[in-house]
């Protein structure tokens, strides 16, 4: 039975590969910096700063983009790092030159982050976001840039922590797809 599953797997794994094309997927690293500010009733609050590695693939029968990976920075003068994951849907994708296009569209973005003293805080919101790429290598690598805002509601899960805020952040994403 082992044996079985081992071949079956396998045999999946080639199949996969070989159609790959048909699916025009898009594989790569992005890299990104998202200044936020804090909104309550005290006022407006600019003292928190993540950066973020995401492992992203990039859909074409349906325009959309998911990823997944790793935050760290500065949230009110404490250190945090965790985990966060994105979907984006396109909405606009516009070519305006060969290989350079301008895209636009909206999403979600859903953070598990930690700080030093073992705090953890979800972050969950939308995001509407507008880029360009470019594409290079008879369109095998992309290159791209995109601006997003991202309104989300911060939630502290540790109980010594303070009500939950809203928060108003700014990611700039960097990133490089290869695809298949």
């Amino acid at each position: 039975m082992n044996s079985c599953l081992k071949k079956f797997i396998l045999s999946i794994s080639i199949l996969f590969i070989l159609t790959m094309n048909s699916y025009s997927l898009g594989a790569g690293v992005q890299a990104g910096v998202s200044p936020s500010v804090d909104i309550n009733e005290s006022g407006l609050f600019m003292n928190n700063t993540i950066g973020n590695l995401t492992g992203t693939i990039k859909l074409f029968r349906i325009p959309a983009a998911f990823g997944f990976g790793l935050d760290a920075g500065v949230d009110n003068s404490q250190f945090i790092f965790g985990i966060s994951g994105f979907f984006d849907y396109w909405f606009l994708d516009y070519q305006i030159k060969n290989t350079w296009n301008l895209y636009s569209g909206a999403g979600v973005s859903v953070k598990m982050l930690m700080d030093l003293d073992s705090n953890f805080i979800l972050k969950a919101g939308p995001r509407f976001f507008a880029g360009m790429n470019w594409l290079f290598y008879d369109n095998y690598v992309e290159y791209y840039v995109q601006l997003n805002i991202n309104p989300n509601f911060v939630m502290p899960i540790s109980s010594d922590l303070q009500n939950g805020i809203f928060r108003l952040a700014f990611p700039v994403e960097t990133g490089v797809r290869l695809h298949f």
